[in-house]
């Protein structure tokens, strides 16, 4: 699998170029797993969005949506088209903007194997039935380059009525997949009360992190 140790110069280098400067990452600890994001006062909807209790609070579609790296550095992995979920209730919350933030690398960078989130939301007046879905380009890896982790953020406005979200973790496209490991890291859902907080939010995320 990537080293996180690897994503951080190759992130970096692509904010810095693509961003201007819009990634800082400094001290990296012994073992090069970056810890645990800190973006400041916002709180993280997901339980385990890192993956350090293994697929505790995640549901895989199949045997191939799991957690691999071993101590120290796991990832969540999707592999020949499977994908995870988590849905998370947020009855009662009065903020209506959504922000998902994560990373993810692809071991080939094939569009069957590009990672993307996307989520649902729902209702408690119906919990089955989905009342809004969000995608977005900006939730969808467009690396060119294999093993090599991006940043993926996007916000999007909670219809009224949602009372939960469930956020996956895919890959791109149909049909036949080549077995190969797709990775996704250091994951977020956070609700934000205008769009300039949310802003803030993925600003934070990519520009400010914790090592």
């Amino acid at each position: 699998m990537a080293t996180r140790r690897a994503a951080a110069v190759l992130i970096g280098i692509t904010c810095v170029l693509l961003a201007l400067g819009g990634c800082i990452f400094t001290d990296l600890r012994p073992d090069g797993d970056p810890g645990v994001i800190d973006l400041g006062g916002p709180q993280n909807l997901l339980q385990n969005p890192n993956a350090d209790a293994g697929m505790d609070s995640w549901t895989p579609f199949s045997a191939d949506a799991f957690v691999e790296g071993g101590s120290g550095n796991p990832a969540f992995t999707i592999r020949n088209g499977s994908f995870m979920t988590q849905r998370v209730d947020i009855t009662g919350k009065t903020s209506r903007i959504l922000v998902i933030v994560g990373i993810t690398a692809a071991q080939n960078a094939t569009p069957l194997s590009l990672g993307r989130m996307h989520a649902y939301t729902y209702s408690n007046a119906d919990p089955n039935m989905v009342i809004a879905h969000f995608t977005s380009p900006d939730l969808v890896s467009t690396s060119s380059t294999s093993n090599e982790w991006v940043i993926l953020t996007a916000q999007f406005a909670l219809p009224p009525n949602a009372d939960a979200i469930e956020l996956f973790l895919a890959t791109g496209g149909s049909g036949a997949h080549d077995g190969s490991h797709t990775w996704f890291d250091y994951l977020g859902l956070y609700l934000a009360d205008t769009t300039q907080l949310a802003q803030d939010i993925i600003d934070d995320y990519t520009t400010t992190h914790t090592w």
